[in-house]
């Protein structure tokens, strides 16, 4: 049985690495055991690579996470990678009574609409930082499954 040590809290786990905050996917210790559960893991988990080794901990990120320097870059990241993980490309975020929508195109670019008009991403991130301010920024939910 693998010796991870990730968590079931419905709160997602970040590293800080050169001032920008990544997404853990796993922790192992950094040991003889924790390192090969860690390499099955990641053959296991295509995407997925070590982010650091430290504090006797060995952290595992997805490689596409390009980090983020700020809680509402975390937000956009996270609407990101859903519309491109999702069937249809789309993603999408409540904010207080106001819905964020993401579409990602075959070509990878995204497209923007807040209460069902098309927005540039400036506006997205005036609207986020404004809940940020409020501390009402969503939170990523508990995961099903």
């Amino acid at each position: 049985m693998p010796s991870t040590s990730t968590s079931t809290s419905t709160e997602p786990k970040y590293h800080t690495l050169y001032g920008l905050k990544y997404r853990i996917v796993a922790e192992y210790p950094d040991s003889e055991e924790g390192t090969r559960d860690a390499n099955q893991y990641m053959e296991a988990n295509p995407g997925v690579g070590v982010l650091a080794v430290e504090d006797g901990k060995i952290i595992l990120s997805h490689e596409d996470d390009p980090g983020a320097a700020t809680d509402v870059d975390l937000v956009i990241n996270r609407m990101k990678a859903k519309a491109k993980a999702d069937r249809w490309g789309r993603g999408s975020e409540s904010v207080g009574l106001t819905l964020i929508i993401v579409d990602v195109s075959r070509s990878g670019s995204f497209a923007w609409q807040i209460a069902g008009q098309r927005v540039k991403l400036a506006q997205v991130r005036a609207l986020l930082e404004e809940a940020a301010a409020k501390g009402e920024l969503p939170t990523e939910g508990p995961r099903k499954g």
